[in-house]
């Protein structure tokens, strides 16, 4: 048999060798989650050197930006398309694409709806890719503002809801992202 001493050793080592083992497994996993991030965020860093970070306040208005005022809806991308230059080539600044998406989702709305804008034709695959991007990106910036919840009627009964009307939003200012865009740099 094993003397105490010995197997108190190995007691130990049975106990401490699945614990290693989820250490070692929980840092490779964190390590892995965490390269694509510094690997995506290089190209990036090209605003960030031009843009120091700023936050405004947003606050909703259910009228500010009508679904048909096709003007209102042009004037979101910049001529160039949100299209920067760095060292590492040409890139889409990731809100552009995003409000470019919103617009595939916007004529496909109107063109169900037998409002179809003149001269442009929805896209419905487009629209549902964007769609997809669109909950990924809703998810992605995490808004924690707390929007007052109000009974709203929803086949027949009243579950909570919320406009957001009137509850002001913490956002980066897209204000400089758009004169970075477009050769404006702030410094």
């Amino acid at each position: 048999m094993f003397s105490p001493s010995t197997l108190g050793g190995i007691v130990a080592l049975t106990l401490l060798t699945p614990l290693n083992l989820v250490f070692l497994h929980n840092a490779y996993v964190q390590r892995r989650e965490a390269e694509p991030l510094t690997a995506l965020s290089t190209p990036s860093s090209f605003l960030f050197k031009h843009m120091p970070a700023n936050q405004v306040a947003l606050e909703f208005k259910i009228d500010s930006m009508p679904i048909s005022d096709e003007e209102l809806w042009t004037q979101l991308v910049p001529e160039n398309g949100g299209v920067v230059e760095t060292a590492d080539g040409k890139f889409v600044v990731a809100m552009y694409h995003q409000l470019r998406c919103l617009e595939e989702v916007r004529m496909a709305f109107l063109a169900a709806h037998n409002r179809p804008i003149p001269g442009r034709v929805p896209n419905a695959t487009a629209a549902d890719i964007c769609l997809g991007q669109l909950w990924q990106i809703l998810q992605c910036n995490a808004d924690i503002t707390l929007d007052p919840a109000v009974l709203v009627e929803r086949n027949g009964a009243l579950v909570p809801g919320s406009s957001g009307e009137g509850v002001d939003h913490r956002c980066n200012d897209w204000t400089r992202v758009r004169d970075v865009v477009e050769g404006r740099r702030s410094r």
